[in-house]
């Protein structure tokens, strides 16, 4: 009688492991999400996604490495987006703020030439944004002018005051 050969030597191999060990998860994994899908009706809309990445996992594995690249490149890209958009979404809202602040400074100056310096706290109550945020914007401005309110017994600046400027 000859020795026999293990079963796991005619495997075809893949990334170290035979691949039909790790298929076995797969469709370990296909079987379990089915059960799942009838015990749960509502999770049955997630099975068809879960199964096409599970098939797409198991092709990974055939393929090698080369698709693990693949897939760290495009996770690269997307992050390079994703930054870029978040980049954006914050530049155009401290403009928004920096708009909404010149805008009502400015309407009060046309409508009450004598009264139009206004404190942070006003501000903060008139537009919704807070102190940090009218600070911030009367930064950027070039139209708004911030000048100081001393107090005459401590000689302190007690309050910042702001005012639109041609």
């Amino acid at each position: 009688m000859g020795r026999e050969m293990p079963k796991r030597a005619h495997r075809r191999v893949v990334g170290g492991f035979p691949f039909p060990q790790r298929a076995k998860y797969a469709y370990r994994l296909q079987a379990a999400l089915m059960w799942v899908s009838k015990r749960r009706p509502r999770s049955s809309r997630l099975v068809p996604w879960v199964l096409c990445f599970a098939d797409y996992i198991t092709q990974m594995e055939v393929d090698g490495m080369h698709s693990l690249e693949t897939l760290a490149n495009l996770a690269e890209i997307l992050t390079a987006i994703v930054a870029s958009i978040a980049y954006a979404a914050y530049r155009i809202d401290q403009y928004r703020k920096m708009t909404k602040l010149e805008d009502y400074l400015k309407k009060e100056k046309a409508d009450n030439p004598d009264k139009h310096i206004h404190t942070v706290l006003h501000l903060m109550a008139m537009l919704g944004l807070t102190e940090d945020e009218i600070l911030r914007a009367s930064f950027r401005s070039k139209h708004i002018r911030r000048a100081q309110h001393v107090d005459a017994s401590t000689r302190l600046t007690d309050k910042i005051l702001f005012a639109f400027q041609e």
